[in-house]
């Protein structure tokens, strides 16, 4: 993590749940990094704070709901 010309830099690790998710969906783990404004980073934090949620949940679940709402709008 760090600051990078008005963006926190932000380096996640995507981890399956548990393995019994991994055999249920195939998926695997994958580093990525991303940069985003540091308010907006703030604001992640807090909404996944409330819940109790890690940094990783809260993007890996808000994720996932995007692609299913974009997966929903594309079939109807």
């Amino acid at each position: 993590m760090g600051w990078r010309g008005g963006h926190f830099s932000v380096g996640i690790t995507i981890f399956p749940p548990s393995r019994v998710q991994e055999r249920k969906t195939g998926s695997t783990s994958k580093r990525i990094n991303i940069t985003m404004p540091e308010e907006t980073l703030r604001r992640v934090d807090a909404a996944a704070k409330r819940p109790g949620l890690s940094r990783y949940s809260y993007l890996t679940r808000a994720a996932q709901e995007v692609l299913e709402q974009e997966d929903c709008n594309s079939t109807a």
